[in-house]
C-alpha cells in the first residue's frame, strides 16, 4: 500500500448511522460498523473497510472525515468544523471519491500518522460515506442518504475509568427499567457488557443485561438494564415483571476490566 497524505478530515468511532437526509436510492453496505483499536505514539496505523454497492446500478460515493459528539439525548452529532482537540490533521484516507459497479464492493483504506507526542489520549473521529444526491419520488428537491462509521482508537494504552455514579428507576419505551448512571474520569470512552443478578421486592432473582452504549471520557451517561429471558424460553414468553426495589450485585465487564456493582436501585433516586 503506497503511503496517504493526511488529510484534513478524520475517521474513528464506534456505530452506523443512517442520517435524516437517507434516501430510498442509498444502497451501500460498509464494514465493519464501527472501529475500537489501538496505536502507539510515532507509528502509522492503518485499516481497511469494506464499501459495497447492493443495487443493480453503478453508484457513486464521497468520502470525508467529520468530528462528532453525543447529544443529551446520546445521539451522534456530526460536524465539519474540527474539534477543540481534534485529530483529524493526523488522518489519510484513500480517496474523497469512489464509485462501484452494480453489486460491487471495494476494500478502502485509511492511516493514521500518529504524532511522537500524542500522549495518553483517545483519537475519535466519523468517517462519511456519502451518495450522489438524487430526486426520491414525489419530491423535487434533491436527497442523499450517508453513513457515518464511529471510529475510537486509544493512543498509547488510553483507557476509561468508569465508576456508578447513582441508582434510579427511568421509563423507558414504556417499561420501567433500572438505569445506572455511570460516570468515565478516564481518558478514552468506556462500554458495559455482561449479565447482573437482581434481587427484587419479592426475593425473586432476576438477571439483568447492560445497553452498550458508549461513556465518552469525562462525562456521565444513563445505562439501562433489562431483564433477559433463559436460554431455553419458549416463544412469546414474557419478560420478567421488576418489583422494586432491586438490589443488584455482581459486576459488568468495560473494555478492559470488571466493574463491581453493588447497589439498591428504587422508585426514587438513590443518594
Amino acid at each position: 500500500m503506497t503511503a496517504l497524505k493526511p488529510f484534513t478530515t478524520l475517521l474513528f468511532a464506534t456505530s452506523v448511522l443512517l442520517s435524516t437526509q437517507s434516501c430510498h436510492a442509498f444502497s451501500a453496505l460498509i464494514s465493519p460498523p464501527r472501529i475500537e483499536d489501538q496505536a502507539q505514539a510515532g507509528k502509522v496505523y492503518r485499516n481497511v473497510l469494506t464499501i459495497e454497492n447492493i443495487s443493480n446500478q453503478s453508484a457513486s460515493y464521497s468520502v470525508k472525515t467529520n468530528d462528532w459528539t453525543l447529544d443529551d439525548k446520546g445521539g451522534v452529532v456530526f460536524s465539519d468544523e474540527l474539534a477543540i482537540d481534534s485529530c483529524r490533521s493526523w488522518v489519510g484516507i484513500e480517496a474523497k471519491q469512489i464509485t462501484l459497479g452494480a453489486n460491487a464492493k471495494t476494500r478502502y483504506r485509511f492511516e493514521v500518522v500518529v504524532p511522537p507526542d500524542a500522549g495518553i489520549r483517545e483519537c475519535k473521529f466519523a468517517l462519511m460515506i456519502e451518495g450522489d444526491a438524487e430526486l426520491a419520488k414525489g419530491i423535487q428537491i434533491p436527497m442523499s442518504g450517508r453513513i457515518g462509521v464511529i471510529v475510537y482508537l486509544s493512543l498509547n494504552g488510553a483507557t476509561a475509568a468508569l465508576t456508578v455514579k447513582s441508582a434510579h428507576v427511568q421509563t423507558i419505551q414504556g417499561q420501567s427499567l433500572p438505569v445506572l448512571t455511570i460516570e468515565n474520569n478516564g481518558v478514552a470512552h468506556g462500554r458495559l457488557d455482561g449479565i447482573l443478578d437482581a434481587t427484587d421486592a419479592t426475593g425473586k432473582t432476576i438477571q439483568l443485561t447492560a445497553a452498550n452504549d458508549p461513556i465518552l471520557s469525562h462525562s456521565s451517561r444513563d445505562i439501562s438494564l433489562r431483564p433477559i429471558l433463559p436460554h431455553n424460553a419458549l416463544a412469546n414468553t414474557p419478560y420478567p415483571e421488576l418489583h422494586y426495589p432491586l438490589h443488584l450485585k455482581g459486576s459488568l465487564d468495560t473494555l478492559d476490566k470488571a466493574l463491581p456493582i453493588d447497589t439498591t436501585v428504587d422508585v426514587t433516586p438513590t443518594p
